[in-house]
């Protein structure tokens, strides 16, 4: 899989996310934990933004961080590599993804 694909397919996914929160009542909510919070206090403003429905990645691939642009690419190309090891080849133009 190519890096462009996996970017394709990252932003698909992205999108059907996105789709899919919004459609149970999520927003959007620019903030992120602080720099400098421990692990428990980061858990502890996740486990609050998720109780409120609230998520800083809720907008259109576009307006996506490219940090997190590359993070969904890396995560399709890992996903496409256990396919793979597991014997299962993906087929593009399947109709999986819509």
């Amino acid at each position: 899989m190519t890096e462009a694909e996996a970017l394709e397919v990252g932003e698909r996914e992205h999108t059907r996310w996105c789709r899919l929160r919004m459609a149970g009542g999520w927003r959007r909510n620019p903030q992120r934990p602080a720099p400098g919070l421990s692990t428990p206090e980061k858990h502890a403003f996740v486990l609050r933004q998720e109780r409120a429905r609230l998520h800083p990645d809720l907008v259109p691939w576009e307006e996506l961080d490219v940090s997190r642009r590359s993070a969904n690419a890396e995560a399709v190309q890992t996903i496409v590599g256990r396919l793979y090891q597991w014997g299962v080849v993906p087929v593009k133009g399947a109709g999986l993804i819509p």
